[in-house]
C-alpha cells in the first residue's frame, strides 16, 4: 500500500508542478502574444497542454483522498487514475508530435 499512496501522491504532485509551471507560461504568453506570430499560433496548445495537467492533478487529488481515510472507493479511483494518466500522457505526447 505505500508504493499505492506515493505513486498517487506523486502524479499528482506532477500534475500540480506543471499547471503552474504552464499557467505562468500562459500568461506571459498572453502578455506578449503580439511579439510575435508563432506565439499566437502555439498559444491554444499551451492552454490544452495546461488543462491536461490541471485535470490530471485533479484526478489525483481526488484519488488521494480515499488512501487516507480507507474508504471502500479507493480501487475505482485508483483505477481511474491510472486510466486517465495514460490517457493524459497519450494526448500529450501526440500534441508534441
Amino acid at each position: 500500500m505505500n508504493f499505492l499512496r506515493w505513486w498517487t501522491v506523486g502524479l499528482t504532485l506532477l500534475g500540480m508542478a506543471m499547471t503552474l509551471n504552464l499557467f505562468i507560461v500562459c500568461l506571459l504568453y498572453w502578455i506578449y502574444l503580439d511579439a510575435a506570430p508563432e506565439m499566437r499560433e502555439e498559444f491554444p496548445a499551451v492552454i490544452d497542454s495546461t488543462l491536461l495537467f490541471m485535470a490530471l492533478a485533479f484526478i489525483g487529488a481526488l484519488a488521494v483522498i480515499p488512501i487516507f481515510r480507507r474508504n471502500r472507493w479507493l480501487w475505482p479511483s485508483q483505477a481511474l487514475l491510472a486510466v486517465s494518466a495514460i490517457l493524459i500522457s497519450e494526448v500529450f505526447y501526440r500534441a508534441l508530435r
